[in-house]
């Protein structure tokens, strides 16, 4: 089926053909009205036709010795055959005379109807009060309505809704096992586009909107996908608009799912890409080439975001009369090591699954010089610091960031041969 040619146009501008063929559409709407009176008028002709040749076709099996009962179902079913091949043609001829070239012509059992027209539009369908175009087929792998189109900014299959109030100008729906698509068995496909186009301008499926709607529409309501993507090489899906991409979704708007490696040091990327690695981290690219610049956003061995607290909580004081005390209590001395909960209790922090706390560590009523060390617990003492003093009688503040088991714990521990107490006041936790 030869479709409605048009020059080419960018995406996501309104195609200046949509417009003219909306008038077209709305144009031969009233011709539409005396085109179905007079295929009434032929339907009508063709059944006393119909009649008369019941009568004719009896009287021919008699001459030949056949049975000549017109409503045995051989009979009938030539008459049907007589009759259907006959409001073929008259719809044929209906269609022509409202400026639709049509041709109809048998073809191979892959196509049993091919339709070619010179006209604008070369094929024009039109249903009144039902179908204007209604395809199917009962073979694997093959297509019930099929479009091609050759011509540079042409539409294999273009459909358009000019009416008032919501319609739908294409309508696809699949129930059955469609086979393999790639690498992947894909089940139940709706509409599916390919192109074979070698101009960054090719698109499988193609969706303008050029009055405030949408485009492209992909709904899911039995747990599937309702838009899936996929390119070998080259752009799987690109969507161009005020709003590009609009996801909704009730488990999640977004799934990212590849095999691509980590882009980390590569000099291959363009600003704007995203990548999930085989290791589930998820990197964006912020420089083209040739200066790619790929950041890591999240991952399994990152901290994740920071989350920072309306006001600062003191999770842990060691003074005996100082809240919280709910905590161990007494000074921290002679590489001692004290377990130290995040959460309070699961007051400072409201849910599970941080990865580390910033503190702010005080020391306060230390012997001798010496440091505090805050680290993960569950872990061999790393034998670093997070705080230091040189004098006895100091008392003395540091920022820090300690890393947090599952638990949201970490440990605290002093140096040999000095003490201090320890106050632990939580700014924030990441994840």
């Amino acid at each position: 089926m030869t479709d409605h040619q048009a020059p080419p146009t960018p995406y996501g501008q309104p195609d200046p053909d949509v417009r003219e063929l909306a008038a077209l559409v709305a144009a031969q709407a009233a011709e539409l009205a005396t085109l179905r009176q007079r295929i009434e008028a032929q339907d009508r002709a063709l059944a006393a036709l119909v009649g008369r040749e019941a009568g004719t076709a009896g009287q021919d099996d008699t001459e030949v010795g056949r049975t000549s009962d017109a409503t045995s179902p051989a009979a009938g079913d030539r008459i049907a055959r007589r009759q259907l091949l006959r409001r073929a043609g008259a719809a044929a001829g209906a269609a022509a005379a409202g400026g639709a070239a049509l041709s109809l012509a048998s073809a191979s059992p892959a196509a049993a109807v091919t339709a070619s027209g010179s006209g604008n539009p070369g094929g024009l369908f039109t249903g009144v009060g039902g179908d204007g175009v209604y395809a199917s087929t009962d073979t694997a792998l093959s297509a019930g309505l099929y479009g091609s189109s050759s011509a540079s900014g042409g539409r294999g299959v273009h459909g358009l809704y000019a009416g008032p109030g919501a319609g739908t100008a294409i309508l696809a729906v699949s129930n059955e096992l469609f086979g393999s698509v790639g690498l992947d068995a894909i089940a139940n496909i709706g509409v599916m586009g390919t192109t074979a186009g070698t101009q960054t301008d090719s698109a499988g499926v193609l969706g303008i909107n050029a009055g405030g709607g949408i485009g492209v529409l992909a709904t899911a309501t039995n747990g599937g996908n309702a838009l899936r993507a996929e390119a070998p090489t080259g752009v799987a899906m690109r969507a161009i608009g005020s709003h590009a991409l609009v996801t909704k979704g009730t488990e999640t708007q977004l799934w990212l799912d590849g095999t691509a490696p980590s882009p980390a040091g590569s000099p291959i990327g363009q600003r704007g890409q995203m990548v999930v690695d085989p290791d589930g981290a998820l990197w964006f690219c912020t420089t083209s080439a040739p200066d790619t610049r790929w950041v890591k956003l999240s991952g399994a061995s990152t901290a994740g975001q920071l989350h920072v607290l309306p006001s600062t909580v003191r999770i842990y004081d060691s003074r005996p009369t100082d809240p919280p005390l709910t905590v161990a209590k007494g000074v921290l001395a002679n590489a001692a090591e004290r377990t130290i909960d995040a959460s309070l209790g699961g007051t400072a922090i409201p849910a599970e699954g941080a990865t580390a706390a910033m503190v702010n560590l005080t020391v306060t009523a230390t012997t001798n010089p010496g440091f505090v060390a805050l680290f993960k617990n569950g872990i061999p003492y790393p034998g670093t610091s997070s705080i230091n003093w040189t004098a006895t009688g100091t008392t003395i503040a540091n920022l820090a960031v300690v890393a947090l088991d599952d638990a949201l714990q970490f440990t605290a521990r002093a140096a040999d041969n000095c003490s201090a107490h320890v106050v632990v006041d939580l700014i924030g936790y990441y994840r």
